[in-house]
């Protein structure tokens, strides 16, 4: 694709984004007294001919033909970051449309180098860096952005800098880092708003479609997700041995969901490479079976996409990849970080259970302990440090229940420390941003 129709393509992108955010009802006017307008042309007294935008918002007050306020963006699909001189000419451009109250947003798919982001503070203009969604790590609706519906570790202030203004960062999930006048958002309709000088929008509004969405995603307790993968277990007519997944998968065949083997090697974000894929429309559950993904590691792949699917998450994300960075999740204490954390905690606590069922394990569990001569010397059954006596007690159980169940050893710990059957010293782990391990063999 050549330069050209990159830039037509990401101004259409941008147009269709700006467009639904205006419809979802939470502009600062009502949605029919603004209009948007591609390539847009407004007259330039100093030039004495037109200016074509690349886009354009028209606010028109009650009662008037004419429009009140105007908000005019640039859209620039760069390899490299923008540079001070670029925002420089659109402030330029700006300026000169005169007889109305007039703002300024400079998109862009690059970063925004710290002296475009001083100019456009001292100036007035905001910024937008685009992330195509398409290549997110999950995609997410976007009423969940436009009503800050993350949770209570949404990004912070300084993570959306570092998304405007660090070349090669990678947004898992958000397609929008914004700024305006010192302020740093996820949401475009707040920088919309602050724009039009209306103040910050309550995080409890509603969308249209939407019931309140402060954190959108229900908690769900490990007991309830206990239930449900115990009647999964109990629609398949599961008794002994490793279940199988396929089965599970046929269930939803009313719904289409559907299973592909895919032998490609495929990689996400980090260079990381994917083990599987869920989309919801059509319901689909990709696996990348190659060399690099041992059976273990496929079969936790399939359940914890399951696991997505049959808890609900279709209404809160479109799809979702799994990648060896994802390991680390299993040992996460906690599932109520942001909605991301909660619904991959969801996803692998049904997982662990649907993999390990409780009844068939916890047997299998004390006749290990009693051929292997376990006991409790007072910090539990299983005590996993660097101690090799304790190390070699848990090696030998979990490779017994690894050939059983076909699971990895990662999954068994995870799996016996829900169940209080192992300790460990105190460790935190949590899933974010930061790096992630590339042990995708022992998930």
């Amino acid at each position: 694709m050549n330069t050209v129709a990159k830039g037509d393509l990401f101004e259409d992108t941008i147009y269709k984004y700006l467009k639904e955010e205006i419809e979802s009802g939470q502009f600062f006017t009502d949605k029919d007294k603004s209009r948007i307008f591609p390539k847009k042309a407004y007259y330039s007294h100093a030039r004495q001919k037109d200016i074509i935008f690349d886009i354009a918002i028209e606010v028109y007050r009650p009662g008037q033909s004419g429009f009140s306020f105007l908000i005019l963006i640039e859209c620039k699909d760069y390899s490299s970051p923008v540079k001070v001189d670029d925002v420089e000419e659109f402030h330029s451009k700006v300026q000169q449309v005169a007889g109305v109250n007039v703002k300024g947003i400079f998109a862009s798919t690059n970063s925004f180098q710290s002296g475009a982001l001083t100019f456009a503070k001292s100036q007035g203009i905001a910024l937008l860096r685009y992330y195509n969604r398409d290549e997110l790590k999950w995609e997410v609706p976007r009423y969940l952005a436009r009503n800050n519906a993350f949770g209570q570790l949404a990004p912070s202030l300084e993570e959306v800098h570092l998304g405007l203004t660090e070349e090669h960062y990678d947004s898992l999930y958000l397609e929008a880092y914004c700024y305006y006048d010192d302020n740093y958002t996820n949401s475009i309709i707040e920088i919309l708003r602050r724009l039009a000088g209306c103040s910050k929008q309550n995080t409890k509004q509603t969308d249209e479609n939407h019931e309140e969405v402060e954190f959108a995603v229900p908690y769900i307790a490990p007991e309830q997700l206990k239930t449900y993968s115990e009647k999964t277990l109990r629609a398949i007519e599961y008794h002994f041995g490793a279940v199988d997944l396929n089965r599970i998968v046929e269930l939803y065949a009313d719904k289409e969901l559907s299973l592909i083997i895919d032998d490609r090697e495929m990689f996400g974000k980090g260079r990381n490479r994917m083990l599987g894929k869920l989309t919801f429309t059509p319901p689909t559950i990709t696996i990348f079976v190659n060399n690099h993904h041992t059976r273990e590691s496929q079969r936790f792949t399939i359940a914890h996409e399951l696991g997505h699917f049959i808890l609900g998450h279709g209404d809160y994300m479109y799809r979702e990849y799994y990648d060896v960075g994802d390991w680390d999740q299993l040992l996460a204490a906690s599932s109520v970080y942001n909605i991301i954390d909660r619904m991959e905690y969801q996803a692998n606590h049904f997982a662990s259970n649907i993999l390990l069922p409780e009844h068939e394990l916890l047997s299998d569990f004390q006749s290990l302990l009693v051929k292997y001569e376990i006991k409790d010397r007072g910090c539990g059954l299983l005590y996993l440090d660097d101690q090799k006596c304790n190390q070699d007690s848990f090696h030998n159980v979990a490779n017994e229940l690894r050939h059983k169940y076909q699971v990895s050893k990662m999954a068994i710990k995870y799996r016996l420390k829900n169940l209080g059957l192992l300790q460990e010293p105190d460790t935190k782990l949590r899933y974010d941003n930061g790096a992630r391990s590339n042990r995708g063999d022992e998930i």
